[in-house]
């Protein structure tokens, strides 16, 4: 064995060693808070095993190429490449030390506000917005993409501001991290590693799905829905079908019933403000299919969520 080589590549290891994120930190957005546990760029000669985490992470390669087992699957991801893994999902980087590459790993969580501290409609569907984002997300283990964001140049400003921590060096530091979350998601192309998937459907799911929360309000239908997308009632069923595993007349219902109790627990709407507000005929239906599905009235659900909001 020659040691005087892996004595080299250590000293090389230690050189370019980075600074990395210690503690936890809470970036702050309208709609809610952005949590990173850790970020840190690291380089082939790191050692990582097996594991899984119960928030979202992110691999960024910045130089050369790795090799990740994740699921049963192994993933090749060179340079400008990013995969994002969804939480509890076991997964290594393969100990390669004689490679040169590097890449950035960052963990983090989304914990959105109440819709009483959310001042603005605006800022209520931004919040809507990103939580559907994630569920979507949720349908798979994990993907991967290229960059077309040009995120490097976000890491590289982070790595500078860990190292110099120059005045304000921490708010820059947590702009910086919901920068990179932000473009890695915009990055994010929905492709299955199934093979009876294909693009085309994926994105007719997801156009549907997006169709639904937009107009959650009003009187959705398949025929309105077939012709916004100009696809057939029939593909419409048999595409949602396909990618959610449940049918589009059972989502809906779910949407609408599950937005009803976030006001419910949240406002102090009216029944029938809410149930205008989430696509019910009237105030009646929701009465109905609340305690079908709850097995309380709304007025006895509303009281419990404010004495006991867990």
């Amino acid at each position: 064995m020659d040691f005087t080589k892996e004595q080299n590549q250590n000293e090389k290891s230690n050189e370019e060693d980075t600074p990395y994120q210690t503690n936890i930190v809470y970036v702050p957005m309208h709609t809610g808070e952005l949590l990173v546990y850790y970020a840190e760029i690291i380089n082939s000669t790191i050692y990582e095993f097996a594991h899984s985490h119960n928030c979202y992470e992110i691999y960024y390669v910045l130089r050369g190429t790795i090799k990740m087992k994740i699921y049963g699957n192994t993933i090749i991801l060179k340079k400008r490449q990013m995969i994002l893994i969804m939480p509890k999902i076991e997964h290594e980087v393969s100990y390669e030390p004689s490679e040169d590459s590097q890449f950035f790993v960052i963990t983090f969580e989304f914990y959105p506000r109440t819709a009483k501290e959310i001042k603005g409609y605006n800022i209520l569907l931004e919040r809507f917005e990103l939580e559907t984002l994630i569920q979507t997300l949720k349908v798979q283990n994990f993907y991967t993409c290229m960059d077309k964001y040009k995120c490097y140049k976000i890491v590289k400003e982070i790595e500078n501001e860990l190292k110099s921590k120059n005045i304000g060096w921490n708010m820059k530091v947590l702009n910086l991290y919901l920068q990179f979350i932000i473009n890695a998601l915009r990055n994010i192309s929905i492709s299955s590693h199934y093979p009876y998937y294909t693009r085309e459907n994926v994105n007719s799911a997801i156009e549907i799905s997006k169709y639904m929360h937009k107009h959650l309000h009003e009187d959705i239908t398949l025929e309105k829905v077939a012709e916004s997308l100009n696809m057939s009632t029939r593909n419409v069923s048999r595409l949602f079908k396909e990618y959610f595993g449940t049918t589009f007349g059972k989502a809906l219902n779910c949407f609408r019933f599950n937005y009803a109790k976030f006001y419910i627990s949240t406002t102090d709407y009216s029944v029938e403000e809410i149930a205008n507000l989430v696509g019910f005929k009237s105030a009646r239906t929701l009465f109905k299919i609340f305690k079908e599905n709850e097995g309380l009235t709304i007025s006895q659900y509303r009281s419990k969520k404010r004495h006991n909001p867990i």
